[in-house]
């Protein structure tokens, strides 16, 4: 009888524990915006973007419990987009979060998420960078970033996107182009020291970026922190030069008043004869060149063409200006651009 006693008592704790437990664990957050618990914070900004679309109150105005639930779905929002609270919860449950307050309460109209929420979210060229994005991605890496930091609420953000997009676009593969929601993350922006909107700083230089927003203008800046190395080529090192890489070499030939280089004259027939198919497009000055032959090694700047494809990235034949570049005529594209041959050697 005694030892029937015991295993009901047994039983009954085990089961209040479970009870417990669920009553603790609160909300399933990763279930109410259907994503996986590794999910990205960009994976988790998409999940509640399309949720507060298709669930918001204001397109559900018959649904008695439309506010109720969308304020679960906010506060899984809320909770998984940060860090901190999102360790939190994945340890302790909802139970972990009572210190940290109400989160979620309060939400937007459905318009502010059909037309403002995470402006660059849905952009693959463009990374979107939480705070834990910038400390792993771009704080002490020495890699090249140019991130705007932005608000949703900002008219000129909403201006910019744009010519953001299409920054992004052509620099791609060549610089890491970001975005930092500091709605979101205004705690990141207000370290970054960004006290207005849109604010536009290249890193690891922490530079801020002042000229005119034309795509053009800002193309053109961020290809300046590209460093570039250029060689001297002369009939002495030539050979030498092309056997030390076996890497394709960009070799531009400019003059002026029409006049071909010496170099050119001399060499042409043995580039010809290593001629492989053109490449891509490289934007420099030429001022400085005149009668003297510079080469570079291939690098990311460059646009891979293929026939009949037009590849992400890269510069179009549009944007480059040629300076003292009259020759050789067959070279360039119009008055104002010029066509730099990449040979395959």
């Amino acid at each position: 009888m005694s030892f029937q006693i015991s295993q009901f008592y047994i039983i009954f704790f085990a089961l209040w524990a479970c009870v417990i437990t669920i009553l603790n664990a609160g909300e399933d957050f990763y279930a109410l915006l259907g994503v996986d618990k590794g999910a990205s914070v960009k994976e988790i900004r998409r999940a509640f973007k399309k949720l507060a679309i298709s669930k918001h109150p204001d397109k559900n105005v018959d649904d008695e419990e439309a506010h109720d639930l969308f304020i679960k779905i906010n506060r899984a929002y809320e909770v998984l987009k940060d860090e901190d609270l999102r360790k939190k919860y994945d340890q302790f449950g909802e139970a972990g979060l009572k210190e940290d307050g109400p989160h979620g309460r309060r939400y937007e109209s459905w318009q502010f998420y059909q037309q403002n929420f995470g402006i660059y979210d849905d952009d693959p060229e463009i990374i979107t960078l939480s705070r834990v994005d910038f400390e792993q991605s771009v704080e002490g890496t020495g890699e090249l970033w140019f991130i705007n930091f932005y608000s949703t609420h900002c008219s000129h953000c909403h201006d910019l996107a744009p010519t953001w997009r299409d920054v992004a676009r052509e620099l791609e593969g060549v610089i890491r182009i970001g975005a930092v929601n500091c709605e979101d993350d205004w705690q990141l922006c207000r370290r970054q020291g960004i006290f207005s909107y849109p604010s536009l700083l290249f890193y690891p230089q922490r530079e801020k970026y002042h000229g005119e927003r034309t795509a053009e203008a800002l193309v053109n800046r961020a290809l300046e922190y590209v460093e570039v190395d250029f060689y001297q080529l002369k009939s002495s090192n030539f050979k030498s030069s092309m056997s030390e890489s076996s890497l394709p070499w960009l070799i531009s030939f400019c003059g002026d008043g029409g006049e071909p280089p010496r170099f050119a004259s001399a060499s042409g027939s043995h580039i010809v004869s290593h001629l492989g198919k053109i490449l891509g497009f490289l934007h420099f000055s030429l001022e400085a060149l005149k009668y003297q032959v510079r080469a570079r090694v291939l690098t990311p700047v460059l646009r891979w063409l293929r026939p009949g494809i037009r590849p992400p990235g890269g510069r179009l034949p549009s944007s480059f200006v040629c300076k003292h570049c009259n020759w050789p005529s067959q070279l360039c594209l119009s008055d104002s651009a010029c066509l730099f041959t990449l040979y395959l050697l």
